[in-house]
C-alpha cells in the first residue's frame, strides 16, 4: 500500500520501469499522515483490496480534477508503479 510522495520521487516522468494497467475503484483517502503533506488523495483500490496513490505526470500531487472526475467509478489505469504512487498516463473505462 502506498502513501504520499517523498521529494526525491517527485513524478517526473522518466523512461526506467515498465507500463501496467491496473484497474479498480477510484476512492479518497487519507494520504501522509503524521507528515506535513498529509491530505485527502485519491487512490485506486483494486480488487484484492490493496490500493495505489495516484498521480499524473506534470500533475498537481493535492488536486488533480482529472481523478476528481473519476471518484467512485470503477477505471483501468496505464502507468508506470512507483514506490509511493502510481504515475498515471492513460485512463479508459471498462466494459461491463
Amino acid at each position: 500500500m502506498c502513501a504520499a510522495s517523498t521529494p526525491a520521487d517527485d513524478g517526473s516522468p522518466t523512461d526506467d520501469g515498465e507500463h501496467v494497467v491496473l484497474e479498480g475503484r477510484v476512492e479518497r483517502r487519507p494520504l501522509g499522515q503524521g507528515t506535513k503533506s498529509a491530505h485527502q488523495g485519491l487512490v485506486l483500490v483494486l480488487a484484492d483490496g490493496s490500493w495505489h496513490a495516484l498521480r499524473r505526470a506534470g500533475g498537481n500531487a493535492y488536486v488533480d480534477p482529472a481523478f476528481e472526475a473519476m471518484e467512485g467509478r470503477r477505471v483501468q489505469l496505464r502507468g508506470k508503479l512507483r514506490p509511493n504512487f502510481f504515475l498515471v498516463d492513460g485512463i479508459d473505462e471498462p466494459n461491463d
